[in-house]
């Protein structure tokens, strides 16, 4: 009971957000939905996400964050006011060759063979990197963050 309320006040916040049940189709190195990599963040952006739970310096989220961690939403990194990058994390997201949040790392790789893996420490994760694309995930297990960037 106290597990489900705590999961409750955790999330409720995000439940009813226009990001919360939107369908990101990723195109790495260029877009993530209606965010354009390169580009300010356009009206049409808050038309279809609604407003940032947070706004930081050089940072705009929506979604939940806990010790300063992203867990739930997107995170946009943003340089002299243009979008440099996207990470995402428990949404729902897929890139154009069909790999999405929580497909597993082994099928992730099969999508994207010229993908160069190596391990993270830091997550304790594997790292599959493609042109514009950094996929983290669990060894035999799942992808659960993608960056999205121009590099």
């Amino acid at each position: 009971m106290i597990l489900s309320l705590l999961v409750l006040l955790l999330f409720e916040p995000a439940f009813g957000e226009p990001w919360s049940d939107y369908r990101f189709e990723i195109i790495p190195g260029e877009s993530v939905g209606p965010i354009v990599l390169g580009e300010p963040l356009s009206e049409k952006v808050y038309e279809e996400l609604g407003r940032p739970s947070e706004t930081m310096e050089n940072t705009a989220v929506w979604g939940v964050i806990e010790s300063f961690e992203l867990v739930r939403g997107l995170s946009v990194a943003l340089e002299s006011g243009r979008v440099k990058s996207v990470e995402l994390t428990n949404v729902r997201a897929v890139t154009n060759r069909g790999v999405y949040l929580g497909m597993s790392t082994v099928e992730a790789r099969k999508r994207y063979p010229k993908s160069i893996a190596q391990w993270s420490d830091f997550y304790d994760a594997t790292i599959l990197k493609v042109p514009g694309l950094t996929m983290i995930g669990y060894p035999k297990g799942k992808v659960f963050i993608m960056n999205v960037d121009n590099e």
